[in-house]
């Protein structure tokens, strides 16, 4: 039995504070900072969770960050117990109250993992067919269950037959029931050519080259549309067929989807309008993003639209 139980012992802090962040310096009478230690360690792991499903530098980055302030908080909770000395202690500091945080702790957690795995998802953008909207190299987050109207950028599939299984990215231009088409590279949406113009000025991307080779600059034309509240720019190549296509009626049920990159992009002009079952979330910004010079730090937050 502890001779003097208002004494806090630094040692069994920093071992209270390994084993779930806050609860040592709960025990050293720094009930709030135990709390702000809690959610910021719960913070960095709903990050990392997130990170490591683009298996890129960050994720290992965060895990090291995580580790580092895993140990520090525990260290902070001992120095904390030691300058409390004999006080009284809080509920908060005694052993049923150290178990009701523990317990309460454990809850939060699993609610915040859950929220990571069905609220945001994350998808790695391999293929030039949404420039200039979401560029090669893209870590784009996506939310499932989020409504999917004209002009939103969708990840869907795989559709039946193909041949890769990967998840796809195309913005939806058609619903149930519209009439769609694309002439000259103008979108024709219900007969009606939806709003937009073509924009002066030069314009180029980073296109792979094949085999591994180093990325070179193309040119392209840029052109605006818009649907709905919507405004977003496309690429076509400069003096070819910018991916037109005869009238289709959407069959209920499904979505017209196309590429920003109007010809360089197998959408639904190839394998048909997508089923709405199928479609997994609508893309919401840039988690991450790597270019061929590097980071990309100016897309980190990038709001797609």
């Amino acid at each position: 039995m502890d001779a003097n139980p208002s004494r806090r012992r630094p040692w069994l802090a920093a071992l209270l504070g390994l084993l779930s962040p806050g609860l040592g310096h709960a025990y050293a009478g720094r009930l709030a900072a135990g709390v702000v230690a809690f959610l910021a360690t719960v913070l960095l792991w709903m990050g990392w969770l997130v990170a490591t499903r683009t298996a890129s530098l960050p994720s290992l980055l965060l895990l090291a960050a995580i580790f580092t302030w895993w140990v520090a908080q525990g260290v902070h909770a001992a120095r904390a117990a030691r300058r409390a000395g004999e006080a009284p202690r809080a509920w908060s500091g005694r052993p049923l109250g150290l178990v009701a945080l523990f317990a309460a702790s454990g809850l939060v957690n699993q609610g915040a993992m859950a929220a990571g795995h069905h609220i945001a998802f994350i998808l790695k953008q391999a293929s030039g067919s949404m420039l200039p909207t979401v560029q090669q190299g893209d870590v784009l987050v996506f939310r499932p269950g989020a409504p999917v109207e004209r002009g939103a950028v969708v990840v869907y599939g795989p559709m039946p037959g193909a041949a890769r299984p990967e998840p796809v990215l195309k913005r939806v231009v058609a619903m149930g029931g519209d009439l769609v088409e694309v002439r000259d590279g103008r979108l024709i949406l219900n007969g009606a050519p939806v709003p937009g113009a073509v924009v002066p000025g030069p314009c180029t991307y980073w296109a792979p080259r094949r085999e591994g080779g180093s990325p070179d600059e193309q040119p392209c034309e840029r052109r605006t549309e818009t649907l709905g509240a919507v405004t977003y720019d496309i690429y076509c190549t400069p003096g070819a067929p910018c991916g037109d296509v005869e009238a289709v009626r959407v069959p209920p049920g499904h979505v017209f989807v196309l590429g920003d990159f109007r010809d360089h992009s197998a959408d639904s002009r190839v394998h048909g309008p997508v089923p709405v079952d199928l479609i997994q979330g609508r893309a919401e910004y840039v988690y991450y993003s790597m270019g061929p010079a590097g980071v990309r730090w100016d897309r980190f937050g990038f709001t797609l639209r």
